[in-house]
Parts: structure tokens; sequence; C-alpha cells
């Protein structure tokens, strides 16, 4: 079974991603930030971290044997430079970056896909 990390998965795209996942019988690891609840269930384990402490993403990521990457919630160089260092495993095949937060200004409250795009400063 193909086993795939999920950097987030709690809300907005990431979760849609991780739960069809699931559904489609992928082996699902969720590693995300703890700031919202998961509120399903299925997949193989679930990681905490904070992106912005190599630390942690070494910590979360040294056994890991992700076929697949996606990673949904970077914002800056740096932290995709961490997780890319420490996810260095043989039989990684695809590292998928896709983080909403280039695409949405910044703001203090959730967006959804109809809030209006502009130019993030990441």
């Amino acid at each position: 079974m193909t086993l795939i990390l999920v950097m987030g998965g709690s809300v907005f795209i990431s979760k849609v991603l991780a739960t069809h996942l699931i559904e489609q019988g992928y082996n699902v690891d969720l590693f995300t930030r703890k700031k919202n609840p998961i509120n399903y269930s299925g997949f193989n384990s679930y990681l905490v971290w904070n992106h912005n402490l190599v630390s942690d993403v070494e910590k979360a990521l040294a056994h890991k044997h992700s076929v697949v990457v996606f990673n949904m919630n970077a914002y800056t160089k740096d932290q995709v430079k961490s997780v890319i260092k420490y996810i260095k495993h043989p039989n990684l095949q695809h590292y998928i970056f896709c983080s909403t937060g280039a695409v949405y200004e910044e703001m203090s409250k959730k967006v959804n896909e109809t809030f209006q795009r502009g130019k993030n400063p990441y």
C-alpha cells in the first residue's frame, strides 16, 4: 500500500485531499500544526509540528517512508527546504507543493475558496 504524507489535512484543500486519498484506499499520514482539530478518521498517523522549528520537522520525518508528499501548508522557502532535507527516503517518488498561502492575501481570519485573491508577501 502506498504511504502518502499530507502536510496539512485539517481544513480547506488539504482536508479534502486527505479524505479523498483515504477513501481511495491510500495509507495516509497527516502532518499538521494542530491549529484545527482533525474531525475524520481513517488516517495512518497524526504528527504535530511547528514548521518553523527544524528540530520538529527532523523528529517527525526521521522515520517516515512516504512515497508521495503533499506539502499543503508551507509559506516560506526555508519551511520547504527543511522538509526536503529530512524527507530524503529512497522510496520517495513525488514531492508536491501546493500552498494556498501563495494565493490569498495574508489575514487573521480563515478564508474559503471565494475569498478575494491577491499578492501574498511570502
